[in-house]
């Protein structure tokens, strides 16, 4: 009984610390203010008492926050750019998305899904690779319409050229294709080359939504074998690079 005692005026303690997390000679300091729950603010903070802060958010509000429901300051710097709403996009330090096609331009495209990791140079430049997994078609006429399916291992590079809530980039990707459909010997992969334009929106949170339009590109060659209208066995080699217009949607983390 005593220990549990003592263990709630501990963690009691903890929220009505006397320690500053500004002198004040600090004050005012422009920094991001991380909650407890989750929520990032962007704004000055002019006065610490050891117990709480206020604050003049980008927003246009004032707000005080108790330390209890604080986790951590962040000072502005390069790694992060604010976008006046207390929105902010991360300039440096590790980043994954997932995107998967929204919609095609081609009767002939099929669903794409993509997963990239990598890191952030600096505000303008990224890279990193991943894989996709993408679908392709060849319509050979009046014979029939072959599928392929795709597993795309791919480098990855990405340009900022806007900053701001919505940040726009041109991305590239260069890989190798391989077969998926591994009980059909009559095809094989090659060179993968996607590229386009992208958004992605500012959060206050690690979590961001981006949106894609591009063009994915890949090599196949191999042979066909089926009948004709007449009945007749027909054998079709081929040596294509496929290109598929595809708008995607995803989220990007961190």
């Amino acid at each position: 009984m005593l220990l549990l005692i003592s263990g709630v005026a501990f963690f009691d303690c903890i929220g009505q610390s006397t320690e500053r997390h500004f002198t004040q000679k600090e004050l005012p300091a422009k920094c991001f203010i991380y909650l407890m729950n989750g929520e990032i603010y962007n704004g000055i903070v002019y006065t610490d008492n050891g117990k709480q802060i206020t604050a003049a958010l980008t927003n246009g509000t004032n707000a005080r926050y108790d330390y209890i429901d604080i986790l951590k300051f962040h000072k502005e710097s390069s790694g992060i750019s604010a976008s006046g709403d207390s929105r902010f996009h991360y300039n440096k330090g590790f980043f994954a998305h997932f995107v998967v096609a929204l919609n095609s331009f081609s009767d002939n495209a099929t669903v794409v899904t993509q997963l990239t990791i990598g890191t952030r140079l600096n505000k303008r430049i990224s890279v990193g690779g991943g894989y996709s997994v993408d679908g392709y078609e060849i319509d050979f006429s009046q014979i029939a319409l072959r599928q392929f399916n795709i597993l795309a291992l791919y480098g990855y590079g990405r340009y900022n050229i806007t900053s701001g809530r919505l940040r726009t980039y041109g991305f590239t990707r260069i890989g190798w294709g391989l077969s998926l459909d591994n009980f059909r010997e009559d095809y094989e992969g090659g060179i993968s080359l996607s590229g386009g334009v992208g958004i992605i929106l500012s959060s206050k949170r690690k979590l961001r939504w981006l949106l894609e339009l591009g063009i994915n590109s890949q090599k196949v060659t191999g042979e066909f074998r089926g009948r004709d209208n007449n009945g007749q066995d027909i054998m079709v080699q081929f040596d294509s690079f496929l290109q598929r217009p595809l708008l995607k949607i995803g989220l990007e983390f961190q």
